[in-house]
């Protein structure tokens, strides 16, 4: 790249402080974590003048060297009107944005308002516009939400070229009427994840020295994760089982509910509540654990789960409901189990099963890690390929297919 590239990414998370910490840090993010994708376009984008962008409750602006970043308002609205005036707001401070900056090249993660403005604004310029996806759709039936549905899939129809984390994902774009020639699925590379880790005194020993069986929750603390079905599905053998250990590794909005409940329930001994993890510490956490459990309910809008990606590299065996795009990754009695979303009974039937059958627990850390081996390490295409794939095609063939 030159000094004449002029690229955007709009992207979710506070950009600001992710530039900050990877200027500290460069080498963050280079094998997996939440700043992946942002180093990994960092390093791939060196030479370019580059502006960053992404939305929060709390505006912030970063400058380091030829990267700039700014992280626009969004605030949290619950009434219509309020709401619609908002995403006014979010296109249009996108929109200036992005103009003013006179890019050469758009690189847009979002959806709704924000996707929209980098669309426009790439096309006065007439410049490429590549969509990239790592989580969900957003789809409504009806009102003002159900016309945002059918906006965001006829502009990623138009764009230059698309790329998707994962085959759930490139299917939902492909949905939208994109043509095959301009769309790519990428997936990550969790290689890295097998080697030896460093000893860390810090990490807790869930198991007590081998003395306790560990299940395990890794992911945000909300309740569409599923944090209180599965507190609810597994109490009872809980007090049946002083040796059993339920453990959360996570923080969020509902946390002080979750130990709430844990201590109301006389569960505090044997319910852990272990907080934000450093991935290396994470990653031993679930070493430990008989199984992650991951009972996310149908309308959080999972993409890709990396929870569940790191789980099954690690040789932990997963637990999810049959949904996507857990059945992408998980192949019943083979790697994990499945379970009826939403059913904490059969949430505790699954559970049950991997603590109290030790054949199946053989066969899915034995079995099941070399097939999740065979499934997610070194993939075809990288994040990496697919941002050379996607600027490459962008600029000639791709754009004009």
């Amino acid at each position: 790249m030159s000094g004449r590239d002029r690229f955007v990414y709009c992207k979710n998370g506070s950009v600001a402080d992710e530039l900050a910490t990877l200027e500290a840090d460069p080498g963050r993010g280079t094998k997996g974590g939440p700043y992946h994708y942002i180093a990994t376009f960092l390093k791939w984008s060196t030479g370019a003048q580059v502006l960053l962008l992404s939305y929060d409750e709390q505006p912030k602006a970063y400058r380091s060297g030829s990267v700039q970043a700014h992280v626009l308002l969004r605030r949290q609205r619950r009434w219509r009107l309020t709401a619609t005036l908002q995403k006014i707001r979010i296109f249009a401070s996108t929109f200036a944005r992005v103009m003013a900056f006179r890019p050469t090249w758009v690189f847009c993660a979002a959806s709704g308002p924000a996707l929209w403005a980098c669309f426009l604004a790439a096309r006065i310029y007439g410049a490429p516009i590549v969509h990239t996806r790592h989580n969900r759709l957003e789809r409504a039936a009806g009102g003002v939400a159900a016309w945002e549905t059918r906006v965001n899939a006829a502009v990623i129809r138009h764009v230059s070229a698309a790329i998707a984390h994962g085959p759930f994902l490139a299917q939902e774009l492909a949905a939208t009427g994109i043509p095959a020639a301009r769309l790519r699925e990428f997936n990550l590379n969790y290689r890295h994840l097998l080697a030896p880790p460093k000893a860390n005194k810090a990490t807790p020993d869930l198991t007590r020295e081998g003395t306790r069986t560990v299940l395990l929750f890794m992911g945000r603390l909300v309740e569409d994760k599923g944090i209180f079905d599965l507190l609810t599905a597994l109490a009872a053998r809980l007090r049946e089982d002083s040796s059993l250990c339920l453990a959360y590794a996570g923080d969020g909005p509902a946390r002080e509910r979750l130990a709430a409940d844990v201590q109301a329930l006389g569960l505090g001994d044997q319910v852990a509540l272990l907080g934000h993890l450093e991935e290396r510490m994470l990653h031993a956490v679930v070493q430990q654990a008989r199984a992650v459990i991951l009972p996310t309910r149908r309308r959080l809008p999972e993409g890709r789960c990396k929870a569940a990606n790191e789980a099954l590299v690690l040789g932990t065996p997963v637990i999810a409901p049959a949904l996507r795009p857990f059945t992408d990754l998980i192949v019943h009695e083979r790697n994990g189990l499945l379970y009826e979303p939403e059913s904490v009974p059969a949430l505790a039937q699954a559970l049950y099963r991997v603590l109290d059958d030790e054949a199946l627990d053989e066969t899915l850390r034995t079995e099941g890690t070399e097939y999740s081996h065979r499934l997610l390490l070194d993939p075809p295409l990288t994040f990496e390929a697919a941002l050379e794939w996607a600027y490459q095609g962008s600029q000639g063939e791709l754009a004009s297919a």
